[in-house]
């Protein structure tokens, strides 16, 4: 939880947010805790020798639709590992257990690297306003990033087995 208070309130992170006023441990902890036990929501901390590395969230997960909003906050020192790699990795097969094939994400226009992240990933522009960008990510597009990534790691069988099927079937 400190990294992430920390990261927060980085001055580089907070102009991204929705909510842009500083936070401490505690407000951290009940947010995080609401997060944890809604029904339509799934939040987590990635950790890499003990370091927290990633803050990973499904919000409004509406299993008929296969649609959920994705949320990812990570360690900047870690960015350019492969273990950035391994995070989306794991989400998708988190995506698959939940049958949802469909992430909704709203970034900051500010935010290049966010707005980077989901070009990469081949996401569709749904509408800008004047503060935010709204993209559609689905499956197909991911496909080929992942599997890339897969590869990359030396994760093909992996790939195969658990999210071949997923990614380029029906």
């Amino acid at each position: 939880m400190p990294f992430l208070v920390d990261w927060r309130n980085d001055p580089k992170v907070i102009v991204n947010m929705d909510d842009r006023r500083k936070v401490n441990l505690k407000v951290m902890h009940t947010w995080f805790n609401i997060n944890q036990n809604k029904q339509d929501t799934i939040a987590y901390v990635a950790f890499v020798n003990d370091k927290p590395f990633a803050y990973v969230a499904f919000s409004k997960i509406g299993l008929k639709e296969n649609v959920a909003e994705g949320g990812m906050f990570f360690n900047p020192e870690m960015i350019n590992s492969g273990i950035f790699a391994n995070v989306f990795l794991a989400r998708e097969i988190i995506l698959k257990n939940i049958n949802t094939s469909i992430i909704f994400s709203v970034v900051r226009n500010i935010n290049k690297r966010g707005i980077k992240i989901q070009e990469a990933f081949g996401a569709v522009l749904d509408r800008k306003d004047e503060a935010f960008n709204y993209y559609f990510l689905y499956k197909k597009n991911r496909a080929p990033v992942l599997e890339k990534y897969a590869d990359i790691l030396g994760y093909k069988e992996d790939f195969d087995c658990l999210l071949r099927n997923w990614l380029y079937g029906d």
